[in-house]
């Protein structure tokens, strides 16, 4: 008897990995978004409201649109954010004057957020993952 090798299941295994990178683009970019979402709204909050707002309206979130890609930017925009961020120098009028410096907000700044926030998405992008494993079972060899 000749060797023999039977798949059973084979087309539906085809159509399944036909599908595979649209669904999980599709679920990679929900979870993108959904931490997107919260990294923005935790750096709006660490913001100060300010007299203007500038700050917290500044925060944008950028989609970046390509097949099989999910991606997202949180990006403050505003240009005092630079300031609030990482703080500035001792300042000194020309006549000599102090004027101080502004502290940087390193404890909950803008970068702690997102990296915090970056963990926690590849996280959640792993588990996502892990949930697909492929069953490949032999009969009759």
């Amino acid at each position: 008897m000749p060797n023999q090798i039977v798949l059973e299941g084979f087309e539906d295994f085809k159509a399944m990995l036909a599908q595979l990178p649209d669904t999980l683009a599709e679920e990679a970019e929900a979870i993108v978004e959904h931490y997107a979402e919260i990294t923005a709204s935790s750096i709006r909050q660490a913001y100060p409201i300010g007299d203007t707002g500038k700050l917290r309206r500044g925060v944008k979130i950028q989609v970046l649109k390509r097949r099989f890609v999910a991606g997202r930017t949180v990006r403050s925009t505003s240009p005092a954010a630079h300031l609030w961020e990482f703080g500035t120098q001792n300042r000194v009028t020309r006549q000599g004057w102090r004027r101080g410096r502004m502290p940087a907000h390193k404890p909950e700044g803008l970068v702690a957020i997102a990296v915090r926030n970056r963990r926690a998405m590849v996280e959640a992008l792993i588990a996502m993952l892990q949930k697909r494993p492929f069953e490949v079972t032999t009969r009759g060899i």
